[in-house]
C-alpha cells in the first residue's frame, strides 16, 4: 500500500493537480490494491467449497487479508471526510 509520507514535494504536487486531493489519490490506490489481491479470497473461497483447509489457506494469505482489512477501514475514513 502507499505512504504517503514518503512522497516528495514534487510528487505531491503531481498528485495534487491530476486527482485534486492526496486523499482521492490515496483512495483510489487502495481500491487498486483491493481488486489486485481479490484473487487470494476467490482462491479461499475455491478451496473450501472444493472441501480443502481453510486453515491453510488462513495462514498463506493472513498478511493480505490483513492488509485488505486495513485498506477497506482507510478507504471509509477517506470517503467519509470526502462527502
Amino acid at each position: 500500500m502507499i505512504d504517503i509520507t514518503k512522497l516528495t514535494e514534487k510528487e505531491l504536487e503531481y498528485i495534487n493537480a491530476k486527482y485534486a486531493s492526496i486523499e482521492k489519490y490515496e483512495m483510489l490506490k487502495l481500491k487498486e490494491y483491493l481488486r489486485d489481491t481479490d484473487y487470494c479470497v476467490i482462491k479461499m473461497y475455491e478451496t473450501v467449497i472444493q472441501g480443502g483447509s481453510i486453515i491453510e489457506m488462513l495462514k498463506e494469505y493472513k498478511e493480505v487479508l490483513t492488509q485488505r482489512t486495513k485498506a477497506r477501514a482507510r478507504i471509509n475514513e477517506l470517503e467519509g471526510r470526502l462527502n
